[in-house]
């Protein structure tokens, strides 16, 4: 399946909000120009590749899990 996400690039940040209820198993990469998502809940997989719109530093990512 593919998660709801919300995106937003400038040129010094890109930010994702991905919406998943009760996520685990959670894995993220992220390159120059692509980011990839996979996690499951409640039985199901969610998978998302996205292509980004200008390059950024993947040495320099890092992300937060709010769970809820």
């Amino acid at each position: 399946m593919i998660p709801t996400l919300i995106w937003h690039q400038t040129p010094k940040h890109v930010h994702f909000q991905i919406d998943i209820k009760d996520a685990n198993d959670e894995k993220f990469n992220i390159t120059e120009k692509n980011f990839h998502f996979t996690g499951k809940s409640s039985g199901k997989e969610y998978d998302i590749d996205f292509e980004l719109s200008a390059e950024v530093l993947p040495s320099e990512f890092g992300y937060i899990v709010n769970e809820q």
